[in-house]
């Protein structure tokens, strides 16, 4: 191989290196612009197809498909279709739980709403989805996925009503918290996918 051609290859490495950096630098600039704003009643600007918009969020999740068909331990054996949408797997659920039924039968389905509503939203904030039931005049958690958003001095939010059994409902809110610094750490050393060939080490790439 001649001198140039392997200068040449060294070129396009280094450019190639330099463009990885910049797309983690910019992932980064972002996170840190949520932890450094002061308004913490303003809501952050809307990204590419809103995935910063807690109401856009909202409801792109509870429209989205299943994708994977599930069989719940129901009444001798439940089949939820990959088509059934997602708000619809959601009110078989929390009218199963204030029914008495143990919510680790949902293991597999939860696993799979969790995996679509990260799927859904921004990296650089953490969702956490909570349903709160009004039986009457009192309220109850009954559902929190993966579990209750943390204390947070900035968090954005968005809630929708559903109905529950015997004219009861519930209040289904979605919590966006802006993502730790270990996750920041965790966009450094490739271990968050931001997009085809985003966020992996140079050695990825094949020249």
């Amino acid at each position: 191989m001649s001198g140039r051609s392997k200068n040449g290859c060294r070129g396009q490495l280094a450019l190639l290196d330099a463009v990885v950096f910049f797309v983690i630098a910019m992932a980064i600039s972002s996170i840190m612009f949520y932890y450094a704003r002061d308004d913490s009643n303003s809501v952050p600007s809307t990204g590419p197809k809103g995935q910063s918009d807690p109401d856009a969020v909202l409801r792109v999740f509870l429209h989205a498909s299943l994708g994977e068909e599930t069989l719940l331990e129901l009444n001798g054996g439940t089949h939820i279709s990959a088509r059934s949408e997602v708000s619809e797997c959601l009110q078989i659920e929390l009218n199963a739980l204030v029914l008495g039924v143990d919510q680790g039968d949902f293991g597999q389905m939860n696993g799979i709403l969790l995996a679509i509503l990260e799927a859904t939203c921004s990296v650089v904030l953490d969702p956490y989805l909570t349903a709160v039931w009004f039986p009457d005049s009192s309220h109850k958690v009954v559902l929190a996925i993966p579990d209750e958003a943390p204390d947070s001095r900035t968090r954005y939010a968005s809630s929708t009503e559903l109905p529950g059994v015997e004219g009861s409902a519930f209040l289904l809110t979605l919590v966006l918290v802006p993502a730790s610094f270990s996750e920041i750490l965790d966009v450094c050393a490739g271990d968050l996918d931001l997009g085809p060939g985003i966020g992996q080490s140079p050695a990825y790439f094949e020249p």
